[in-house]
């Protein structure tokens, strides 16, 4: 597709930006130009070495990955081949994808309303800036305006960092005609833990979305806010007339290479995988920038390719550069460090260059204008950095996105974006097309949105030197102003287009036949299609009560094998002989066996099964009445093993179906390995398996007396490649006792070593210590926060202890005073 308005060399059919010197290293041609070489001639380097065929794959990711810091070539072969050999999880990490307007080229599709829900957890009004809100805030306005129903649900809640919520409320629904929703709090509240406390916002999310009816939803990957809701569509389970597309933002090990920070809390390997997830199920996939879907590619990231799409947010300004605008400069009176106060934002690259430039800042005032970093003393830093600076120096951090819009505006004002990481920042967005002159680091999609003659004046290496050279032209020559790659009108007729094409059904029917149809699986003749196996030890009443709640199911086709783990207390074995009896007559059966623990009576009852699904259930929880069925219709999604939510509870025989209360609900995070090494992401013990997995994995492992055998089990299913899914819905009741089975075990670290060899079981030899290392840091690091936490509550008691002392005297005296002693 290709306009007068629009510049070839960056789009049309998926075509990448073509780069001139000195940035041609930070995106690669897609096709070859009238001029260039036979391409299919090996590749040379600048000085005409010749690259190895088994290493040209390196060299040209080295060569077109702009996140790939560069390396020296001597010409040596060998040098290649370690590169050549650890290339990323995709073998194509420069694939060429599509923008927006490839999808809707040629179609002439009607105009429609439709009811569209944005779900963010930024939002211009209620958070004073951030690059995700100012997006979605223009998206908003942009689709109300081509007569769209919008709705944001801002999972933040009530937060809000000026002026109230309402406030916000009312001036989205008074002002833009946008209803403006606060995330409801949970309901039952979240279990403790990790999981369900990092994760309570995906569900409560989920939660709302599936009690609305919306033709699309956005919303980002950031922080996995949709990962459930995507889930269950996945899963056949909801949405199926919804269509979710993703915006690729900001994810948080993205970041965190970014800023150098370490991972130091499962909860980032959480987070991290919500938002690799997000991506990979999301319907449409739209990035504003190649560089992010690059990234993600490198990273692993499973993207979906044939559904994503590269196109610059939709930005409604009343100033829009142009293209074919002519060349034009400005006369420089201030730098302006635009951007968060952190590392990633190229602070202190902006800092150095400035110490830099000696005497020629001089006369010049330095502002930095940005939020501070919550885990950097930025102010510190800028007073350490700028103490010998011949200048006024100023540092703003609580304009709002506008606010700081309108502090550039002002003539002589340079805006320098430093960051070593960024995605396709709205910040470079807002200048380039508001006129505002300003420089940005090669890094990341930046760059992408600059018209290619302009990049060797506004964008550079972000090196010192480098940038106090560009700033030292700019002071002595006037800084250049960007001009836009696209013009800003075609950009916004694109997303006009595409909006009427998500509402037509063919469109939706192409987006959304990766998710399956929720449909029954059939059984075998003469077996039931569901064997439910139970592990039982001395609690007759609890397990008469979970058989109770199996009675009521909503599928019927399902058999029951109960296997009595060696019960040794009288009364117990007296009653279990009723129970059998009773049972009996549904065809249900006990097995009775010496005490050799869970795994092994687990095995013993889905070996001794005739379905083709098992479900293993405790004998002290209670299953929702529709639980098989629920598992059923995931299962026809192609999974091989199913976990779910639970809701806990409290009390003893006397709680049945219709008395239970759920007191916390614990939602697990699904199929990570990562986070599986050291906590059990995965789900409870009370599964849904194809028996054929069972069979391929040997069941469970028998070791007597240890714990964690469902963690290791799901660990061993995921890595030997077996599908592990998560059905976010709970689907039973999980009772809390201290006669439960797990509190039983003898030792907690042969527990966790039973799960890492399962990994170690998939990985070489060379890295099995590498492997115990890492688990025995984290457990390490728990102990010290369990000691910290300890510390802490032993203070706060005895400062509170010591104010009661001289509180309690002056109360008293004052009430005597008061005549009220």
């Amino acid at each position: 597709m290709h306009s007068p308005g629009r510049r070839q060399s960056s789009r049309g059919s998926g075509s990448d930006m073509s780069t001139p010197a000195p940035m041609d290293t930070t995106a690669r041609p897609d096709g070859p130009s009238p001029d260039a070489a036979d391409p299919s001639a090996s590749p040379e380097t600048a000085d005409g070495a010749t690259i190895p065929a088994a290493a040209q794959p390196a060299f040209r990711l080295k060569t077109y990955l702009d996140d790939v810091p560069s390396v020296p070539f001597d010409g040596d072969p060998a040098f290649w081949e370690p590169v050549a050999s650890h290339m990323p999880r995709h073998a194509d990490p420069w694939y060429p994808f599509s923008s927006l307007g490839d999808l809707v080229a040629g179609r002439n599709d009607p105009e429609r309303t439709l009811s569209v829900c944005i779900v963010t957890p930024d939002l211009f009004g209620p958070v004073r800036n951030g690059g995700i809100g100012t997006a979605y805030w223009h998206l908003a306005r942009f689709l109300v305006s081509h007569g769209h129903k919008v709705t944001i649900l801002f999972t933040l809640g009530r937060v809000s960092e000026d002026k109230t919520f309402d406030h916000w409320v009312k001036v989205y629904r008074k002002e833009h005609d946008v209803e403006l929703v606060a995330l409801p709090e949970s309901d039952p509240p979240a279990a403790a833990g990790r999981l369900s406390q990092v994760l309570e916002r995906s569900r409560r999310t989920y939660e709302w979305l599936k009690e609305q009816s919306f033709d699309i939803v956005h919303t980002t990957e950031f922080g996995g806010k949709c990962y459930y809701a995507l889930l269950a569509k996945h899963l056949g389970l909801a949405f199926d007339k919804t269509l979710f597309i993703v915006k690729t933002s900001s994810p948080m090990l993205w970041n965190a290479i970014g800023n150098g920070d370490r991972l130091t809390d499962p909860q980032q390997l959480i987070r991290a995988s919500c938002e690799r997830r997000s991506v990979e199920l999301a319907d449409i996939v739209v990035s504003p920038s190649r560089h992010m879907l690059r990234w993600m590619m490198r990273y692993g990231y499973n993207l979906p390719k044939e559904r994503c799409f590269v196109e610059p947010n939709p930005m409604l300004t009343k100033v829009a550069a142009h293209p074919d605008d002519p060349p034009s400069t400005m006369a420089v009176t201030e730098l302006v460090f635009f951007g968060r106060l952190e590392r990633r934002k190229g602070l202190h690259i902006f800092t150095r260059a400035v110490s830099a430039l000696g005497d020629a800042a001089k006369g010049l005032k330095i502002t930095f204008l940005g939020k501070p970093s919550a885990r950097f003393e930025s102010r510190a830093f800028i007073a350490e950095e700028s103490r010998d600076w011949p200048c006024e120096i100023d540092v703003i951090t609580d304009y709002s996105s506008a606010e700081a819009l309108d502090y550039l505006r002002k003539p002589g004002r340079l805006a320098i974006i430093p960051s070593l990481i960024d995605n396709a920042p709205f910040t470079v967005f807002e200048c380039i097309y508001e006129r505002i002159a300003m420089i940005t680091a090669d890094r990341g999609g930046g760059p992408e949105m600059i018209l290619p003659e302009d990049r060797p004046h506004v964008v550079f290496e972000p090196i010192p030197s480098v940038l106090a050279a560009l700033l030292k032209r700019a002071i002595d020559e006037g800084a250049v102003i960007a001009r836009p790659i696209l013009d800003n009108a075609e950009n916004l007729e694109i997303w006009r287009r595409a909006h009427l094409a998500f509402g037509a059904p063919d469109v939706v029917e192409r987006f959304t036949s990766h998710v399956p149809a929720a449909t029954m699986p059939e059984a075998e003749e003469g077996a039931p299609l569901v064997t439910v196996c139970m592990a039982h030890h001395n609690r007759p009443a609890l397990l008469r009560r979970a058989l109770e709640s199996l009675q009521r199911q909503t599928f019927t086709d399902f058999e029951v094998v109960v296997v009595d783990d060696g019960s040794d207390d009288p009364m117990a074995i007296s009653e279990l002989a009723a129970i059998e009896a009773e049972i009996a007559r549904r065809g249900w059966r006990v097995i009775r066996q010496e005490n050799r623990y869970l795994g092994a009576a687990r095995n013993t009852g889905w070996r001794a099964a005739r379905g083709r699904f098992i479900l293993f259930m405790d004998d002290d929880n209670l299953a929702v009445p529709n639980e098989i069925e629920t598992f059923l219709k995931a299962a026809a999604s192609g999974a091989d093993v199913l976990t779910c939510f639970s809701d806990i509870f409290e009390g003893g025989e006397e709680i049945t179906l219709d008395t239970v209360e759920p007191l916390r609900r614990i939602t697990p995070l699904g199929d990570d390995l990562s986070v599986g090494l050291f906590l059990n992401g995965f789900g409870d013990s009370n599964c849904f398996a194809r028996r054929e997995v069972l069979e391929e994995l040997g069941g469970f492992t028998e070791d007597y007396g240890v714990g964690k055998d469902d963690q290791e089990f799901f660990a061993r299913a995921v890595l030997r490649g077996f599908r592990l899914r998560l059905v976010p819905e709970p689907l039973f009741y999980y009772r809390l006792s201290p006669v439960r089975l797990r509190h039983k075990h003898f030792d907690s670290d042969s527990a966790d070593l039973r799960v890492m060899n399962a990994y170690m079981d998939s990985m070489p030899l060379t890295l099995h210590m590498a492997l115990r290392y890492a688990q025995g840091l984290k457990l390490e690091n728990e102990k010290l926060h369990a000691r910290a936490h300890r510390w802490r509550h032993r203070y706060e008691q005895t400062i509170d202890g010591r104010f009661l002392k001289i509180a309690k005297p002056i109360w008293r005296a004052a009430r005597k005073v008061l005549g009220r002693g």
